[in-house]
């Protein structure tokens, strides 16, 4: 027992709050981004598409993105976390990022 020390918690642990509504429009986002992923592109995509619809489709859909990656970027600058690593998370897996990203508090600055 002689290597055994005390361990003193020098800050009490934060109560966490319940989700604010910024919080929560980023999980609604993220809900309403994997129910178009399942639901168009199973459900509603024809079965022999036109190549202009393909095209049409494939552009909305990166615009889309982009818009929704800039959404996570701005999210991850506001909670001090890496924005350039939850940029790439988002390019990868959209709906997971939004969905972590929206639960994710905020970091505090270390000097």
């Amino acid at each position: 027992m002689d290597g055994i020390k005390d361990i003193t918690v020098s800050k009490p642990l934060p109560i966490t709050k319940p989700f604010d509504e910024r919080e929560l429009r980023t999980l609604a986002a993220s809900i309403f981004i994997i129910l178009f992923y399942f639901f168009f592109w199973g459900v509603f995509f024809p079965t022999s598409p036109t190549p202009s619809f393909v095209a049409t489709l494939l552009s909305v859909s990166a615009i889309a993105n982009l818009i929704c990656i800039n959404w996570v970027y701005n999210i991850a600058k506001r909670l001090n976390r890496n924005t350039l690593g939850w940029s790439f998370f988002a390019l990868l897996f959209l709906p997971i990022a939004l969905i972590i990203i929206g639960c994710l508090r905020k970091r505090e600055k270390v000097s």
